[in-house]
């Protein structure tokens, strides 16, 4: 077995489990994916084609950070239970409805 190493001594890095407790207080182990979607953080990846649409549903209430790194380009959107959401570029001063570029 390791040597028992004290926990203010352990070294610093990326983690790939974290350590906890649970409700109940029993000890638990969640990979950060796990806590992060506890916490209401969802991370979602993919590549699209030119002019390709991606759905994702209903997304519901919250706060979407979309971003390109082929542009560089990136957006947030606010959305609450109000019928109108918040975008905002980061001053790029373009806003349009992101389904086909129109509506400035």
């Amino acid at each position: 077995m390791a040597d028992d190493i004290r926990e203010n001594a352990m070294a610093g890095g990326t983690p790939a489990r974290l350590r906890g407790l649970d409700a109940n207080g029993n000890s638990i182990s969640p990979t950060l994916e796990e806590v992060m979607n506890a916490m209401g953080i969802y991370t979602y990846s993919f590549t699209l084609a030119a002019k390709e649409e991606k759905d994702l549903g209903d997304l519901g209430y919250g706060m979407y950070l979309l971003a390109s790194p082929n542009n560089a380009a990136t957006a947030i959107f606010a959305f609450g239970s109000y019928s109108k959401g918040f975008v905002s570029d980061a001053g790029s001063n373009f806003y349009c409805d992101y389904t086909d570029g129109t509506k400035g």
